[in-house]
């Protein structure tokens, strides 16, 4: 893909990421428990200028929109997210705000404004240059103004790794639709174990499984904390990761930077993303990042899986699933029964086999992460 996710999306005329609305009030509740999360309290969007990049069918921007900012400009470079949002501003679904939706890719745009909270859901980590895109989003933020930027860990997304090398066996020949389908029935057992599930079965399979992802598809916290270094600080992540014991009068005293304390504590707690079941643990940040390096060596093995004639690649994906299976300590026990179940049952179904994938159906990492950062600005004395 030369445009992630919009080449994709126009070429299938789709937008897979609408949310299920049929509770308002539950969809709102979600929202604000990540607002919470992060530290964007409603008045640091009350009577604000707000940008959101890559809004899609614009329910989320729903609840951003029930904060009151000031003005509230939209940028997504799909035309169906374009009559999507279009369909709900005319419909007064935004309110009194002052919306105003721009159609375009944001990193082809001259957007001179700056805004004070500055919203990134969902697009960072596969881009072909995650490094320059978050750097010029960057830019539009406005001093003392935040950014909200979501991250992808290939630990966190081993689970979904694990399910995307099953997709030769629902390969037909009829069209992206029937197979997000049969894909969406198969999983249904996993997606219902999955607390909080919000997003269309039909809508996460072609999202997460049939998405032609590439080898970018990782961009993580710590990834994201190098990149942004000495310009941004941190306020918050979902999940909370992030904990401060310096005394606030030491703070300026100290000789690590900012970024480089936020990276290594995200280091330690990133085992911890591979299964949202477990309380997290902290571990030695080495390992960490160990684990993390052998999940996108798996992740690259399957992009290599075309149908059900890649066995040697299948047994090279699964070797890979061993060595990360044996590395977990005593606390990712459950993790490792699930991952057993898998390896266990991918060949059984692959040979045309029955098999309930039993433990492994309820494995998820913790998705995607975000992070909010607010510009750095200079101490007065």
């Amino acid at each position: 893909m030369t445009r992630p996710y919009l080449d994709f999306y126009e070429q299938n005329q789709i937008i897979p990421v609408r949310q299920d609305l049929s509770d308002m009030g539950q969809h709102f509740a979600r929202r604000q428990a990540l607002y919470r999360h992060l530290g964007l309290l409603p008045a640091l969007v009350r009577g604000r200028q707000v940008l959101e990049i890559g809004p899609g069918t614009g329910d989320n921007a729903l609840h951003t929109a029930s904060l009151a900012p000031a003005r509230y400009v939209m940028v997504d470079g799909n035309p169906h997210s374009i009559k999507a949002l279009a369909a709900k501003q005319a419909d007064g679904l935004f309110g009194a705000v002052d919306v105003e939706v721009r159609q375009g890719n944001v990193l082809e745009m001259d957007i001179p404004e700056r805004f004070d909270v500055v919203l990134c859901e969902g697009l960072l980590p596969p881009q072909q240059d995650p490094v320059g895109f978050l750097n010029h989003i960057a830019r539009l933020v406005a001093a003392d103004g935040v950014l909200v930027v979501t991250t992808m860990s290939h630990t966190s997304l081993l689970a979904e790794t694990c399910r995307r090398t099953l997709r030769p066996l629902f390969e037909r020949g009829d069209g992206l639709p029937a197979l997000a389908g049969r894909m969406a029935a198969f999983f249904r057992p996993d997606l219902l174990s999955l607390p909080g599930m919000s997003r269309l079965h039909e809508d996460w399979v072609t999202d997460q499984i049939l998405h032609p992802y590439g080898r970018n598809i990782a961009f993580t916290l710590e990834d994201v904390a190098r990149t942004l270094g000495a310009g941004f600080d941190t306020v918050g992540t979902s999940p909370r990761l992030l904990q401060d014991w310096r005394w606030y009068k030491s703070v300026p005293e100290s000789t690590q930077t900012e970024w480089e304390r936020v990276a290594d504590q995200l280091a330690g707690w990133s085992l911890s993303l591979i299964d949202y079941r477990l309380p997290p643990v902290a571990v030695d940040p080495a390992l960490g990042r160990r684990v993390e390096a052998l999940c996108g060596e798996a992740w690259d093995i399957h992009l290599d899986l075309k149908d059900l004639g890649d066995t040697a690649v299948l047994t090279a994906f699964l070797d890979k699933v061993v060595t990360i299976r044996d590395l977990l300590p005593a606390h990712w026990a459950p993790t490792a029964a699930a991952l057993s179940a898998f390896l266990t049952g991918a060949p059984r179904l692959w040979r045309g086999e029955a098999d309930e994938l039993r433990a492994f159906r309820s494995l998820f990492g913790r998705g995607q992460q975000y992070l909010m950062a607010t510009r750095a600005a200079p101490t007065g004395g």
